[in-house]
C-alpha cells in the first residue's frame, strides 16, 4: 500500500466523493426540474460548489508531503480514491471550467479526459 493521508485528517468531509457525486446529483435534479425556472440557478449553484470544494482542496493540499492525500477507501467495495500533486491541479482546472455553467455534465474525475467548454481537452 502506498503512503496516504486520509481525508479525515485534512478536512471534516470527504471532498473527492463530493466532487464526483455533486455533478450526478445536480444532473438528476436538473432532469427532474427541467420544465421549471430553477434549472439555471441550480446549475450555477452546483458549479460554484464544485469550484469551491476544488479550491478548498487545493489550499489544504500539503505540498511538502509526497503521500497520496484526501484518501477515501471502502475496502468492502474495492474502492479507493486519493489525489497526488498532479491530480489536485487537474481537479481544480476541471472545476474551474465547470463554472461556465454549460459544463455541468463533465464530472471532475482526475485522470479522465474531459472535453472542456472552451473546446480544449484536459486530463
Amino acid at each position: 500500500m502506498m503512503n496516504e493521508i486520509l481525508w479525515s485528517t485534512q478536512t471534516g468531509y470527504p471532498p473527492l466523493i463530493l466532487l464526483q457525486l455533486l455533478p450526478l446529483i445536480a444532473a438528476a435534479l436538473i432532469i427532474a426540474l427541467r420544465k421549471t425556472t430553477l434549472v439555471f440557478p441550480l446549475a450555477i449553484v452546483a458549479a460554484l460548489a464544485e469550484i469551491l470544494i476544488a479550491i478548498f482542496m487545493y489550499q489544504h493540499y500539503d505540498t511538502s508531503n509526497s503521500a497520496l492525500q484526501f484518501a477515501e477507501r471502502l475496502d468492502w467495495l474495492g474502492w479507493h480514491n486519493a489525489v497526488d500533486g498532479v491530480s489536485i491541479f487537474i481537479y481544480t482546472a476541471q472545476c474551474r471550467h465547470q463554472s461556465d455553467g454549460d459544463s455541468l455534465w463533465q464530472g471532475a474525475t482526475a485522470g479522465a479526459t474531459v472535453q472542456l467548454s472552451g473546446g480544449g481537452v484536459c486530463g
